[in-house]
């Protein structure tokens, strides 16, 4: 815009102009016309809109054209009418709460400035708990609703768009990921699909029969894909060659007689050598260790009688068990009273680390012989605990109350955000950082323990702006120097000094 000064009547003129000019636009456009020119324009008039950010801001791979610096990926829609958004709701057939993709570049400390940004489009705003974000050196891949296109990273243009079967199931956490130069999409209906990324190409597909599945997703094991179904009666994990699809290898436990198949809860060690398989189906419930090269059972273990393996929160389907290299810690519920459990991943054996009747127990992070453990109150759903245990003996070393109980994963999916006070943790060295929201709305407290003795280091909090609607955090990202948390706006709270700001808009 010219900095010259413009007169008052003047200036409403042009304003009124460029008014029903858009308008005007928004009658005659055609469905098929090319909006690319048009969405530059109109995004000039973007950025003076109040916006609602929308999720966790994604942290991208470095990119080959800005010269390795820290790009992060922002969801945010308008939060007022206007002609403005009236036309690119009319034009890109968005509801109200339109997406707009912003690609944020760092600019110094908690700055970032915006590199650029393009409407999402998409036909149905229920879908948006399916909404996914993958992204490469050179492009990002959107999935919302049953579009899945793969967009620019210098300027947000669509290099290539192409309708789904279906849309992913909002509940699954494993069903869009970029390995190589490979998209893998599995959709509801269980269509397994690879796309090449540069054109957009299904480059092969496999057809999942027990659709349930497609909830559960797949996990990316060394070369291949790993995900579960049930066959000619029979629950198979299939591990099929990310390159070309062929199958690798297949491991089908036997099945009890009568006994019919069903899913299991899976676990994978961290070096992807092992799967751990959970039958939750009978009142007794058993895990096996199965090698996945060579596809041989290592171990079975039955687990307490009438006990059932916990989720992190009544929210999702995670479970409460952690792998480690030396141990599988599984949370169990046991007829009201909850246990956390050890498993020696090696051969099976079994210990019950902790007890209680007061709290439900999940086991989140095993650093250097201590084991990190929520304990979330049974009667009093606002109050939890962390525990810190040793891990060989399941001595308490310390405990740690918490304000907040609803355990937000980094970078979790929308659908997996819980109602409720909201904390998240990161380890760092020797340190632990837990994240709170506060009593107050808009309130966070970044609190800096000393792994060993739990003791409260440093204590920093912040305050989001008196003007902002939303006072409930939608995401969190673990930086290596600061966490950047979304409300309204994009907020940014460092690890060390405790500098609380504003880093978008």
């Amino acid at each position: 815009m010219s900095s010259e000064k413009v007169g008052c009547t003047g200036g409403l003129q042009i304003l009124l102009s460029m008014l029903a000019l858009l308008l005007a636009a928004w009658l005659w456009i055609p469905n098929d016309f090319n909006f690319g020119r048009f969405s530059t324009y109109i995004n000039k008039y973007i950025r003076q809109s109040p916006t609602q950010v929308w999720g966790s801001a994604i942290l991208l791979p470095p990119s080959t054209q800005r010269n390795g610096e820290r790009e992060i990926l922002l969801l945010h829609s308008q939060v007022t009418a206007s002609p403005v958004t009236e036309v690119i709701k009319k034009v890109y057939q968005t509801p109200d709460d339109g997406l707009l993709p912003i690609l944020l570049t760092h600019k110094k400390a908690a700055q970032y400035e915006i590199a650029w940004q393009e409407p999402l489009r998409y036909a149905n705003v229920h879908q948006l708990a399916g909404l996914r974000v993958a992204g490469s050196a050179d492009a990002l891949f959107i999935i919302a609703d049953r579009k899945l296109q793969s967009i620019r990273r210098t300027d947000g243009s669509q290099v290539w768009e192409l309708n789904l079967s279906q849309s992913i199931d909002p509940a699954c956490t494993q069903c869009f990921t970029l390995e190589r130069e490979t998209l893998f999409v599995l959709t509801q209906d269980g269509a397994l699909k690879a796309f090449n990324i540069n054109t957009g190409q299904v480059q092969w597909q496999q057809q999942i029969q027990h659709t349930p599945a497609a909830k559960q997703g797949f996990e990316l094991v060394k070369n291949t894909l790993a995900f579960q179904d049930i066959r000619e009666g029979k629950t198979t994990v299939f591990f099929h060659y990310i390159g070309d699809g062929s199958l690798a290898r297949a491991i089908t436990p036997a099945l009890p007689k009568g006994k019919a198949a069903t899913l299991y809860q899976w676990l994978f060690d961290p070096f992807k050598d092992f799967v751990y398989l959970i039958d939750s189906q009978d009142e007794i419930q058993e895990i096996s260790c199965w090698r996945i090269i060579g596809t041989k059972q290592q171990w079975e273990a039955k687990l307490p009688a009438k006990s059932r393996v916990r989720t992190f929160h009544r929210y999702t389907s995670v479970l409460a068990a952690v792998v480690q290299e030396r141990f599988l810690y599984v949370g169990v519920e046991m007829e009201g009273r909850h246990a956390l459990l050890r498993f020696n991943a090696r051969n099976g054996q079994m210990m019950q680390l902790a007890e209680s009747d007061t709290y439900g127990l999940v086991p989140l992070q095993e650093v250097s012989g201590m084991l990190l453990v929520k304990a979330r109150h049974l009667q009093n759903d606002s109050y939890g605990q962390l525990w810190c245990l040793n891990v060989q003996n399941g001595q308490r070393i310390w405990n740690y109350a918490l304000d907040a109980n609803n355990y937000v994963r980094a970078n979790a999916p929308i659908s997996e955000q819980p109602e409720g006070l909201k904390w998240s943790f990161q380890s760092v060295g020797g340190f632990l950082y837990v994240l709170q929201e506060g009593p107050e709305k808009g309130q966070v407290k970044l609190q800096k323990l000393d792994w060993r003795s739990g003791q409260a280091l440093n204590t920093y909090t912040g305050m989001i702006s008196s003007n902002e609607q939303q006072k409930e955090w939608l995401g969190v990202l673990w930086l290596p120097d600061r966490v950047l948390i979304t409300f309204q706006r994009l907020y940014s709270l460092e690890l060390e000094g405790g500098k609380w700001e504003a880093s978008w808009p």
